[in-house]
């Protein structure tokens, strides 16, 4: 069979299985009973050995095999779930996405599977060595002495118990809870027997122990002191001959599920959604963007020839233009939450590796963006969670001297500003200390000695300049300073800003707002001399004629003063060495740049319009001010400002 045709849909649906497998293991490894859980990541890895045997990917298959039976284990109760079990089920997963990265280049020959799956049956060695554990039988096993002993107690007025205690599956070590048991029991009364006994507990307990028990105390009492035992799922109290009937949590648990379906409708379901290949996605977003620029060519014809017939034409073109138009970038929107759904296991190893507890928080998965920003903004994420990691979140006993949970917390939030996304990355940790930040920067000669002039703020925004760093020792996982440079960078690039907060031993907030598409973007063109030049409409605060206004020199640069407040001025005409008009008649454009303002100077403003982005970067890269261009109605292109960088 010629399974080439069928390998691209067995990557995305492989693809979906371990992002979704990531999420469950975290999942799991906070909430070690949850049978939903585990019989989710078994159907999965189940699945995935299915589908890639049949599509002959034979490494592939017989690490999923290997998985899914540790998994069999688990829900048969013969493993318990521990820490390190998780870590190499994580790590068996990273294996899969890794054979199928190689599975995508045709480079199959380059998977090993054998030390992992070495792991792996070691895990089931442990289940083997679990076959000697022995489980509470019907009824009691007791000898002649011990029967003695119960008549004895009885006519003496004490109460004799048959206990049987049923630990939680996810207790890691059942045997010091029955020593436990064992010891709070002995002070109201007397133990006759344990099954298994003492001797044996450690070689032979699973999840089920037995006492019997002669006491004067009521069954309330006694249970009392067994629950406040953590662990502790069921206690039984029986007579001495009495039956003991097992639950079997797993004929319940699938009894239900059977239940559940068989109340689900047998009505076959229309089909509700398809799945788009992202090239045809993006090749319609160019051909609505085509279809933009023709619109307005066609505006512009009409007002040129004054055809007032094609009016009402025109307006149902319009009209129909944009609800394609929008359709479209509905289709590109993806919820961010495909991204942040990688980071809680990449904050887990991070945290493990540094001796740290560390909770992550997110919040606002549900929040959209364009799937061009989606594929840029993860690696910013990545440099913020990475830094909060390693120089934020203090180590347990630090946190503890300084009156700190031992657990630190690191918040990732989406959220939506008006046409802007905002992700801001906090941490309750140590906080950045800015004088210690400008004396690194001025170690390294990267600032010059004039710290009258720099504010708490400016002092902290060094982080962002390329090659700082204040810690001392080079950690692997991160350089606070080290790598910030590329936060920025990469948030510029993509028309966005960086905010910046932090108190010493109390946090830091670094908040990054963006666009929250790249595609279609409403602008203001403005001209200076013969050139067209589209400002983002979003950064835009007002506009003023530049006849009205006082501007003067200051330090060799220019300025004027508007609301009581001096704003620098950015003549585009000197900036790009362009024959302009005469600089007294223009008009000033005050555009908002991170928490302050600039002015930009242009001749005039020829429109507000919705253009299409085309990325220039190997053209415009080393060009300060310029961010992208856009096809006008008339056929000729218009450079795109950036107002981030138009400043410096």
């Amino acid at each position: 069979m010629d399974t080439k045709q069928y390998k691209e849909e067995f990557l995305q649906e492989a693809n979906e299985h371990i992002d979704r497998l990531n999420e469950l293991f975290l999942n799991l490894e906070k909430n070690a009973s949850d049978f939903e859980i585990i019989n989710e990541i078994f159907r999965s890895f189940h699945t995935l050995k299915g589908s890639s045997s049949s599509m002959g990917y034979s490494k592939f298959s017989e690490l999923a095999h290997s998985m899914e039976d540790v998994l069999e284990k688990i829900r048969e109760h013969e493993l318990v779930i521990t820490s390190e079990i998780i870590d190499t089920l994580l790590e068996g997963t990273d294996m899969l996405e890794g054979a199928l990265k190689s599975i995508e280049s045709d480079d199959m020959d380059n998977i090993d599977i054998h030390e992992i799956n070495k792991e792996l049956k070691e895990i089931i060695g442990i289940h083997i060595q679990r076959k000697n554990s022995v489980n509470v039988e019907e009824h009691a096993i007791i000898n002649d002495d011990q029967r003695s002993i119960i008549k004895q107690e009885e006519e003496e007025g004490f109460m004799v118990y048959r206990i049987i205690i049923h630990f939680d599956i996810s207790l890691k070590q059942p045997q010091l809870k029955a020593m436990l048991i064992i010891r709070n029991l002995s002070n109201v009364g007397k133990i006759i027997l344990t099954y298994p006994a003492r001797d044996d507990l450690y070689s032979k307990l699973g999840h089920e122990f037995e006492v019997i028990l002669s006491t004067d105390k009521n069954t309330a009492e006694i249970e009392k002191l067994i629950d406040k035992l953590l662990g502790i799922k069921e206690i039984s109290f029986l007579s001495v001959d009495e039956k003991y009937k097992r639950k079997d949590r797993e004929i319940e648990f699938e009894e239900e599920r059977l239940k559940r379906k068989a109340k689900k409708s047998d009505v076959v379901k229309k089909i509700q959604s398809v799945k788009i290949d992202i090239k045809r996605l993006d090749n319609l977003m160019n051909l609505v963007g085509e279809l933009l620029i023709n619109k307005i060519r066609l505006q512009e014809v009409v007002r040129e020839h004054n055809l007032k017939e094609l009016d009402t034409l025109l307006a149902a073109i319009d009209r129909l233009t944009l609800d394609i138009q929008d359709e479209v970038m509905k289709e590109r929107m993806i919820p961010i939450g495909n991204v942040f759904n990688r980071f809680p296991r990449m904050v887990r190893d991070l945290a493990k590796k540094e001796g740290k507890e560390i909770n992550l928080i997110i919040e606002g998965q549900e929040i959209e963006f364009d799937r061009t920003i989606l594929d840029q903004v993860g690696e910013p994420i990545v440099h913020l969670l990475r830094n909060s990691v390693d120089h934020g979140i203090e180590s347990p006993e630090e946190r503890q001297k300084n009156n700190k949970d031992s657990t630190g917390n690191i918040k990732l939030v989406a959220s939506r500003e008006k046409n802007h996304a905002v992700i801001s990355v906090s941490d309750d940790g140590k906080g950045i200390d800015p004088d210690k930040v400008y004396q690194s920067a001025m170690q390294k000669g990267l600032v010059e000695n004039d710290d009258d002039k720099l504010t708490y703020h400016d002092k902290l925004r060094l982080i962002f300049t390329p090659g700082l760093s204040t810690r001392d020792k080079i950690s692997e996982i991160s350089g606070r300073g080290v790598g910030m440079d590329v936060v920025e960078n990469k948030v510029r690039a993509l028309g966005g800003t960086v905010k910046i907060n932090s108190k010493v031993n109390e946090g830091t907030q670094i908040t990054m707002q963006l666009p929250l598409t790249l595609a279609i973007i409403s602008s203001l063109l403005v001209r200076v001399g013969s050139d067209t030049f589209a400002l983002p409409l979003s950064t835009v605060n007002s506009a003023l004629s530049s006849r009205k206004l006082n501007i003067k020199t200051i330090q060799g640069n220019e300025v004027f003063i508007f609301r009581n407040k001096e704003i620098p001025l950015i003549k585009l005409q000197e900036l790009f060495n362009i024959e302009g008009d005469n600089n007294e008649n223009g008009t000033i454009i005050i555009v908002d740049k991170e928490d302050n303002q600039i002015g930009i100077l242009v001749d005039e403003i020829i429109s507000q319009q919705q253009i299409l982005v085309k990325n220039i970067d190997n053209v415009i890269n080393d060009i300060k001010g310029l961010s992208g261009a856009t096809i006008l109605g008339n056929g000729r292109v218009a450079l795109i400002l950036d107002t981030e960088s138009l400043a410096g």
